[in-house]
């Protein structure tokens, strides 16, 4: 199948993310696709499951699973990032989707896609990605400290589309329903891939609370489709402590050509929340999203940024974190939103994944025995915004305390380009992994 042209880092037409004011939002998305080899009214209610019951999630099993992702997602964003300004990168959804698309692959196809996912980390790396969906789904909710209340929402939709008729391997069925406690969803790709997108499009929109309307975009459903897979992650959240909005000025941002643009600059003054470390290399500030389980680390390298990105590793981020201690800070951080789209078939195949995009060599005989079926179009978008409430639903305010005299604040100024990671601060999980080159754009 052809590969799509890059992408650019904009947000299509008809997915628009526009900022609102007081609420930054995190959406995360990812769609792959497999397609028949062959060419050959849609309803996206109806599921085909196994009728066996779901194994249970296993705690025991998430740190495998965490860090298998946090491998596979490093090793994505050093593939994607060159060549870019702003980057943003979400592993999990892609992980979700890679591994139940794996779930009917086999030979050469399934030993690569286990590479590149890292399952070798994991003793069953299908239960350790259900596990890790269940400690996500524990961490919403109200959360409250003494300056203010608000919700913390992580959300994760995900489901396999597949051609109406189609006859599934009941292996297949009962490994989606034992260890991801799903099923396959069906529409007619062939009679009407148009539908059939559009019946996707609305099931995830029901969903996700509408927030992600159109993941799968014009032209990448045709008559060859058969089978589709989609997440999207939606993930908002206020900081802990909320930046004042009196405070945000323009300020200087050094990009990495040397030239300067004016951007929009936070302003906070903290004692004790906000975390920092600095070495030779890098500069580091971790600020917590209310209820103190999720966090953004920011790392600003102080030499060559390329060569700090391709150095990057789980290890480094982990000894990173090791190293912060809690500090009194008069923080600026320049506030963002972009978008970054791409398709995901020349950096999975760069990782290794070669068989699955290849007519000749894919094989997800797993799935059905029917016609083959080889990964085709795997287009993957994320979109980050953060602004002085957080990265996030609006919080609210309860009335705060007279703002605290800080004596002898350590000064950090993020104004060169640096990398960050929101992460679950009791597993380690990186949710999101970037880099803002220029904020402004």
């Amino acid at each position: 199948m052809p590969v799509a042209p890059h992408p650019t880092d904009t947000t299509p037409a008809g997915r628009a993310r526009p900022r609102r004011a007081g609420r930054a939002l995190l959406v995360v998305v990812a769609a792959t696709s497999l397609a028949a080899s062959c060419v050959g009214s849609n309803s996206g209610g109806q599921e085909v499951r196994a009728d066996v019951p779901a194994a249970p999630a296993d705690p025991d099993a998430v740190p495998d699973g965490v860090l298998a992702v946090n491998a596979f997602g490093v090793d994505l964003y050093r593939v994607v990032a060159p060549g870019r300004a702003n980057v943003v990168i979400a592993p999990y959804p892609i992980a979700l989707t890679l591994g139940q698309a794996r779930t009917g692959a086999a030979g050469d196809t399934l030993a690569q896609l286990d590479t590149v996912l890292h399952a070798d980390l994991a003793a069953d790396l299908d239960l350790s990605l259900r596990s890790v969906d269940e400690s996500l789904d524990a961490l919403g909710g109200q959360r409250s400290n003494e300056l203010r209340r608000g919700d913390i929402d992580i959300s994760v939709v995900d489901a396999l589309w597949a051609q109406r008729g189609t006859n599934f391997s009941q292996q297949w069925l009962d490994t989606l329903a034992t260890n991801y406690d799903t099923g396959v969803r069906v529409a007619d790709f062939r009679s009407d891939p148009e539908a059939a997108r559009r019946a996707v499009n609305e099931w995830v929109a029901s969903q996700s609370g509408d927030e992600v309307r159109e993941l799968v975009p014009k032209g990448t459903v045709t008559q060859l489709t058969r089978m589709s897979a989609t997440s999207a992650m939606v993930v908002q959240a206020p900081w802990a402590v909320r930046f004042d909005e009196q405070r945000t000025r323009l300020a200087p941002f050094t990009l990495s050509s040397g030239q300067t643009v004016d951007t929009s600059m936070l302003q906070l003054l903290d004692r004790g929340a906000v975390r920092y470390a600095e070495r030779d290399a890098w500069r580091a500030v971790e600020l917590p999203y209310l209820g103190d389980e999720l966090t953004m680390l920011v790392i600003v390298p102080t030499g060559d940024l390329a060569s700090f990105e391709q150095a990057l590793t789980p290890e480094v981020l982990r000894d990173i974190d090791g190293q912060l201690r809690s500090a009194t800070i008069d923080l600026r951080l320049p506030a963002f939103s972009f978008t970054t789209n791409l398709s995901l078939n020349d950096p999975l195949r760069a990782l290794g994944a070669t068989a699955a995009f290849d007519l000749d060599a894919a094989d997800f005989s797993g799935i059905t025995s029917d016609e083959p079926l080889v990964l085709s179009e795997t287009p993957f978008e994320t979109y980050v915004a953060v602004d002085e409430e957080g990265t996030g639903a609006t919080a609210a305010t309860v009335t705060p305390s007279e703002e605290p005299t800080l004596v002898g604040p350590r000064r950090v100024v993020v104004d060169q380009p640096f990398l960050f990671a929101v992460r679950d601060t009791s597993t380690g999980l990186i949710l999101l992994l970037g880099r803002v080159a220029d904020p402004t754009q």
